[in-house]
């Protein structure tokens, strides 16, 4: 819970950002304003310091869509019926989140082999299958910020 309320604001912002630079093929040019959003999602135009809390960013989605998956998978508790649309996000988006996780850490902190760079930079893209992979990853995108609002709204319904 409190990952979610210390980094879902900045998670939000990268997840929008981020969708919006999935079809940077066909928006981006020298002289966008979608530069802009580029410089915001990888490194919160805060130079290396930015490239480090998106680096942590990173860490913390793996680490809440990770323990999402243990607190209401299956060996989990039964939880009430009102998480249902939280959980079925969840549950749609979990491994592609993940690894836009997992690959954004990696490109942040420069970790990615360079010969396996552009691979990983496929995957973090979702541009490896043409337009339909890149929908996809968009909508894992706007997935987390409905994720962040859903839990959210389910934590203060349960009160303290």
């Amino acid at each position: 819970m409190w990952g979610g309320l210390v980094a879902g604001p900045l998670l939000i912002v990268l997840a929008l950002s981020g969708v919006v630079l999935v079809f940077r093929p066909a928006v981006i040019t020298a002289t966008s304003p979608f530069v802009a959003v580029q410089r915001l999602h990888d490194s919160l135009h805060a130079g290396g310091a930015g490239r480090a809390i998106v680096a942590v960013l990173g860490v913390v989605l793996v680490v809440e869509a990770v323990t999402g998956l243990w607190l209401y998978g299956p060996w989990g508790a039964r939880r009430p019926a009102s998480r249902a649309i939280h959980r079925a996000l969840a549950a749609v988006s979990l491994v592609i989140v993940v690894a836009i996780g997992v690959s954004g850490v990696l490109l942040a902190t420069g970790l990615a082999p360079v010969a396996w760079r552009d691979v990983v930079m496929r995957l973090h893209d979702g541009a490896f299958a043409g337009w339909p992979s890149r929908a996809v990853w968009a909508l894992a995108g706007l997935a987390v910020p409905a994720l962040a609002v859903t839990g959210l709204v389910l934590r203060a319904g349960r009160g303290s």
